[in-house]
């Protein structure tokens, strides 16, 4: 039997992780398609200067945990260093000019911080959650039943509803699905920064996969998985950006990997024959935000410690909303800068502002806190939701939809022949993981399913052909036999 021919669609950490394990396992013709000039799709790490080691993840920013996190275990096994985020907190009040040194103050904060964190970790154990519909209306009356009319306590939570919204992915809180808030599964041992970036996994994974599998610059605008003009295959419609030319690729599997984005805005285009209406209504039910972060640096060295999380509390909601700030340090050439955190109407709205505009804009309000801090020296605004390929940020389970909607998105669709039952276009990527949904760790093992599942598939009908041709060689010699 001759070997499937696979395309990917999507060249992310899903996309690479089943091609490398398809490669590993013998199956070699593989093309794997992005719109892209280069792999990785929301993992993507800047280099601004080649002649500079500086360089900062536009998307992805941790591992998140190390125990059972197939991510961290591929970054040890190809010696790629990662080390844990032990954050520090720093506190400013607006127009005191400085850092909060009121220890009094600050524990009060301390302590009301960990109070937040308590009400997640009793959201996360489904813990007097029967009356709520939400994560923001859960988190607001456990707050205000300890902190009510408190006007200190209440400019900290506007700074940590906007940090758990950069968390979920989410636009607000309001959408985020309480009863389905356990659903997410954490691997222990805290978030971990790779040292010289992330770009150093994406490569070792397509180190696995022939180099002439992928196929960049391409975008794919239609799958017919109900191919009529080549029996069986399913084809695949490509525009090459750079030539502007179309073509069709043919294949026995295609494997999906794109942002939950990408199909919300797509999917009634993209598929032909239309999804099954369980998949759309998965795809329009499952929540899908918008984060944006401003990478700020400047020429002087204005801080000696990182990671610290520095929380702005405000007299009004600003600009830019409550926006959360971490100063982070460039472990290749030790560089101190800025990483800004929006969600939301705010990242939106960021996302469109000219650099040089929001360059005064932040610093004029970053002054009301800091007013020693200097003009940067350049900026970087990440466009996951303008942009056409991302579409937003990453997936969350939101009060619309249930966990069984992450399942509905892994589900392939197949082609039933004869009783032989035929995976024809299968799906990977964040969104399509059950428990590790919106995480670098859940798209790579997502990956892998996939690529296991074509596996079997074609191993089951090797035998069966095996089995088929033993027997026709044994009815041919017993009637040469008579």
């Amino acid at each position: 039997m001759s070997l499937p021919s696979i395309v990917i669609v999507g060249a992310g950490i899903s996309g690479l992780s089943c091609g490398a394990f398809l490669a590993r396992n013998g199956i070699s013709e593989i093309k794997i398609i992005d719109p892209r000039d280069r792999i990785g799709g929301r993992i993507c790490t800047v280099r601004p200067d080649p002649d500079d080691q500086f360089f900062f993840e536009a998307g992805a920013q941790w591992i998140h945990g190390a125990d059972g996190n197939s991510v961290k275990e591929l970054a040890d096994s190809s010696s790629i260093q990662s080390v844990v985020q032990n954050e520090k907190k720093h506190i400013y009040f607006e127009n005191e000019a400085k850092r909060c040194e009121d220890l009094d103050k600050i524990k009060k904060l301390e302590e009301a911080e960990n109070k937040f964190n308590d009400i997640i970790q009793f959201a996360e154990e489904g813990k007097d959650i029967q009356t709520h519909e939400s994560l923001l209306t859960y988190l607001q009356q456990s707050w205000t039943k300890k902190y009510k009319n408190d006007p200190t306590t209440a400019k900290l939570f506007n700074v940590l509803i906007n940090l758990q919204n950069v968390i979920e992915g989410c636009d607000t809180l309001q959408k985020v699905n309480l009863s389905a808030y356990n659903q997410y599964r954490y691997c222990s041992g805290g978030d971990l920064s790779v040292t010289r970036g992330l770009d150093n996994i994406l490569n070792t994974l397509a180190s696995n996969i022939p180099a002439s599998s992928f196929l960049l610059n391409r975008s794919v605008c239609k799958i017919d998985w109900d191919c009529l003009y080549k029996k069986g295959k399913v084809a695949v419609h490509v525009f090459d950006l750079l030539s502007k030319r179309e073509e069709i690729i043919f294949a026995d599997h295609v494997v999906v990997t794109v942002p939950l984005g990408v199909l919300k805005t797509n999917h009634r285009t993209l598929f032909s024959p239309s999804l099954p209406p369980s998949k759309i209504k998965a795809i329009e039910r499952l929540g899908f935000g918008s984060v944006t972060k401003v990478i700020l640096r400047y020429d002087q060295k204005l801080w000696d410690e990182e990671p610290v999380t520095m929380h702005l509390l405000r007299e009004e909601p600003g600009q830019f909303g409550h926006y959360s700030v971490l100063v982070t340090k460039c472990h290749a050439n030790d560089e101190y800068f800025l990483t800004l955190w929006l969600s939301g109407e705010e990242a939106v709205n960021v996302e469109k502002l000219h650099k040089e505009k929001l360059k005064k804009e932040l610093t004029d309000d970053l002054r009301k806190f800091i007013p020693s801090i200097p003009y940067p020296k350049s900026i970087f605004v990440t466009r996951w939701r303008s942009d056409p390929y991302t579409c937003g940020a990453y997936t969350y389970i939101s009060v619309d939809s249930t966990p069984r909607d992450l399942h509905c998105m892994a589900e392939p669709l197949s082609e039933t022949v004869s009783g032989e039952t035929t995976p024809k276009v299968l799906f990977a990527g964040e969104a399509t993981h059950g428990t590790f949904f919106s995480t670098m760790h859940g798209a790579y093992d997502s990956g892998v399913r996939e690529a296991q599942r074509i596996v079997d598939f074609n191993r089951r009908n090797t035998r069966k052909q095996c089995d088929k041709n033993q027997r026709n060689l044994a009815s041919t010699s017993r009637l040469q036999a008579c």
